[in-house]
Formats: C-alpha cells, structure tokens, sequence
C-alpha cells in the first residue's frame, strides 16, 4: 500500500469511529489514536455531540489527557451557547416589543429540535431572520441595546457584535432564508414555532420547508462540516414519511428539489458510513475539500431544478442582486470584481517603505479598547491595532494592522481615516465624509451606506499608518475604491 493510500485508510477509519461515537454506536475494535480523533471531531464540530452521546465510552477507553480536553470542550461550548441563546433572546424579546418580527435560524433551537440539547452543537453566531421592510428599525433597536454592526447592510446579511459575558457574541441578520447571490432567486417561506430553551423561548424556524432550507444551507457554502450532514440525517430520519412527503412537495415549490434529493443521499452515506462503508467514507471526506468558488456554484449549477434556474446562478455570481438597483452601478461593480481580482493575482498595492515586525499590534476587542486606547491616546502616543471586517477594503484588508495617532495631535479633516467610539462604546474604524460644526459623517470605503453621524468628540484617533504582510504603507498610499486599486 502506498503512502498516500495508507493515509486515506487511516483518515477514513478515524472519520468511522468518530461517527461511531457522535451516533452513540459501539466502536471497532482497532488501534485508535485518540488525540487525533479530538482533533477531527473539534474540525467537523461534532466533539459535543460525540461526548453527550459516548461520554461513558471516551471516559472508558481514551487516555485521561485526552478524555479531560474533551470534556473541557464541551463545557466551554455548552457556557459559550448558554451566553449566546440568553443575549440573543434579550435581543428578540427587544425586537418584539418594537413590533418587528424576528425568527432565529438553525442554532440552538436546531440542536434542542434535534438532540434534545440546545448545547448539543457548537455555535459561531445566531442567524436572525428580519422582513426588509424592518431591517433599519431592527439595526436601531439592536445599537440601542448594545449591538454594533460590524459588516453588512440592508437588504443584504449584515453581521452585529456585542460583548457580554466573556465573550464575543454575533447576530447574523437575514431578511432571505437562502441569503446568497447565487440563489437570489429563491424565496423560502419562513414557519416557526416557539421553541424553550431552558427557560428562555425562541421563536425558531420550523415546517415543511426546513429540510431543504437546510440542504440550500449546505449546497451553497463551498466546504462544510460534518456536523451539517449529522444534522440533516438526525432531521431526516425523525421525519415520519407524511412529513418527508410534504418537505419534497415544498422543496418542489421552493425550486429546491435537486438540493432536498443531494442532502438526502448525503445523509443515507451517514450510517453506512459508520458501519465502515469505503464509498460512503469517502463522499464525507470530501466535503471539507475547497474547491473555490467556482465549485460551488458548479455544484448549485448542477443542482438547480430547472435550465432556467442555472442560468439565474450564473448571473447571481456575474451581478448580485443588492448591485441592481441602479443599473448605472454595473460598470462600478465589474470594476471593482476585476480590480480586486488583479489585486489578489499579482499583488497590486502602493510604495513599499521599510518592514516592519508583523505581531506588534494589539488583537483586541471593544471592552479592552475603551480601556487601552484612550489612557495611550491620552498621553499622547501612538498605538498599533489590527482592526476586524472587511468594511474598509482596499485601503485596510483583513488582518491589516493601523497605527493610530492622538486627535488632539494633528486633527482630522475630510478624507482622513479616523477611530471613532459610537454611543454604546464600540469602535469603528471609517472614513471621514464631511464635517459640521456639530456632528462628523462617516462611511466604510466598502460600504454602500454611510454611518449614522457622531458627534466631533467621539473621534478619539486618526489612522496614519497601515502594516500589510509585514510592509507599512501610508494611509494616504492606499487605495479607496476598485478604480484606484486597479491604477495604483
């Protein structure tokens, strides 16, 4: 057997006794190498589900090193949930008193339908749906109880950020189930129905259309966890078939009947998988396979219901619907998709100046900031900060680090890029539009919206610099927009 086989066989026997595990099966008698094991089961986000349903198994017979990080992981996943489901429902409740309605998708309520354990799956973020018609109502509500936008916009996803019990918590608002340019054509019904949450209900997706909101869910993003397949398969096989019959028939209306029958077939490899299927463990494998975009919308090219509907992928990916408003955006658009495409494929950035050491900015998040930034600012000095999103692209790319300068030492006038504290204490890092005598307007370079204005006292830093792979550059050397990017 050669090398590269030997390691396909080891993979595929590590991926059959985590599946073994996470069905609450009992394992094959073979050589295991636990660590790893945790490592893939913590990659596919399945480690929680696995210790509530073989806890005793892995107490048993992994090493108590091993068994010890595992059950750490699932006590900071069940305190990472619990803090999120009890901010997200402060959230809805506030919402709901405004008169806007809100439906949470997938998450924990998905996992306390599933598994009979909100805590059962790991969560990066709570997806909110929100009718168009509200979406600025609800930003307003959400900055008013302490959340702050961090990327995004109307009618697009747009992604909130409040910190609250040690740890970073994200709202995802949605006003389409489905939510990506290559499916701008199908409209998913939302159904829900109040789910309790340890005390704390949610209104939460639910109904016919779920099961091929979940396989649209998982179609469209260009790799997946197995934690998705896990999901789908526990929806799917406690579906009685009155119930599967009527998902088909709504996957039929949604024109989503090819990506239902895909997510199907996925989950019927799940227990064959198990049972040491090579073909089935093979299919699982390669779902964390990246395949760039262009795979995935082949792969939802390939999966539309009708000719018709392909055609509509291809133009979602050429021009996405949020730059139809005004078709005089279309030039600007194609500019920016193939400056930025230039960009990534050789490089383009301003004048080199000398490099400098890449780990001396400061990662932080908004409750250290207040803190750190105004006694350093304060006392005349710079700092270095490696700001998070993406709403200043080109000038600042993600990971990006920026200097920042006092206010009180050289001022700020239009144009400059400046670190703001909004009403709620969060930072934003944009660009200076206009000056009044008594507010400042702001914008993100990438952003098709300005920001609420603020008042001239809340602009506490001015960026000056900008470390890039380890390369400075001015502020003023970078580009603002896709026409500068391509000619800079």
């Amino acid at each position: 057997m050669t090398a590269p086989s030997q390691k396909a066989t080891t993979e595929h026997q590590r991926l059959q006794q985590l599946l073994l595990l996470v069905l609450g099966r009992p394992l094959v008698a073979a050589p295991l190498d636990w660590a790893a094991l945790l490592e893939l089961a913590e990659v596919e986000r399945l480690a929680s589900l696995a210790w509530r349903r073989s806890g005793e198994v892995i107490r048993r017979l992994a090493p108590a090193t091993v068994a010890g990080r595992w059950r750490a992981h699932a006590m900071s996943v069940a305190f990472q949930v619990e803090t999120l489901v009890g901010i997200v429902a402060e959230a809805v409740a506030a919402l709901g008193q405004s008169g806007i309605e809100s439906v949470v998708l997938k998450g924990a309520p998905l996992a306390q339908r599933l598994y009979g354990d909100a805590t059962a799956r790991p969560l990066a973020d709570c997806d909110l749906y929100v009718p168009t018609a509200q979406r600025t109502a609800a930003a307003e509500v959400l900055s008013a109880h302490g959340w702050t936008s961090r990327i995004g916009e109307p009618p697009s996803e747009e992604t909130f950020e409040r910190w609250a019990g040690g740890q970073r918590n994200v709202i995802e608002v949605h006003s389409s189930i489905a939510d990506d340019p290559l499916l701008w054509h199908i409209a998913i019904p939302v159904e829900h129905e109040q789910i309790s949450l340890d005390g704390v209900s949610l209104p939460s997706q639910a109904g016919d259309y779920l099961p091929a909101s979940l396989a649209a869910h998982l179609a469209k993003h260009e790799t997946a966890p197995l934690l998705w397949i896990v999901d789908f398969h526990a929806l799917w096989a406690s579906s009685d078939e009155q119930s599967r019959q009527a998902a088909r028939a709504a996957a039929w209306r949604a024109g989503l009947s090819r990506h239902l029958a895909w997510a199907c077939d996925l989950a019927e490899s799940l227990p064959k998988a198990a049972a040491g299927d090579p073909s089935a463990l093979a299919i699982l494998s390669s779902l964390h396979l990246a395949t760039g975009d262009m795979g995935r919308v082949r792969r939802l090219v390939r999966l539309s219901q009708t000719p018709f509907d392909g055609v509509r992928v291809l133009v979602g990916r050429i021009w996405p619907p949020e730059w139809r408003d005004d078709w005089r955006r279309a030039p600007m658009y194609l500019l920016q998709r193939g400056s930025r495409w230039l960009a990534r494929r050789f490089k383009l950035v301003g004048v080199r100046t000398e490099p400098t050491y890449p780990g001396r900015a400061l990662s932080v998040d908004d409750a250290q900031l207040a803190g750190l930034l105004e006694e350093t600012l304060g006392r005349g000095l710079a700092v270095w900060i490696r700001p998070r999103g993406t709403s200043m692209e080109p000038a600042i790319p993600q990971s990006a680090a920026v200097r920042i300068e006092p206010v009180f030492r050289r001022g700020y006038r239009e144009n400059d890029v400046v670190l703001a504290r909004l009403p709620h204490g969060h930072f934003v890092l944009h660009r200076v539009l206009r000056v009044a005598t008594d507010s400042v307007q702001l914008k993100g370079d990438a952003m098709r919206r300005r920001d609420l204005p603020v008042a001239p006292n809340a602009i506490i830093g001015v960026c000056d610099r900008i470390e890039i792979g380890g390369l400075e550059y001015s502020v003023d050397e970078r580009p603002k927009d896709a026409l500068a990017l391509l000619t800079s």
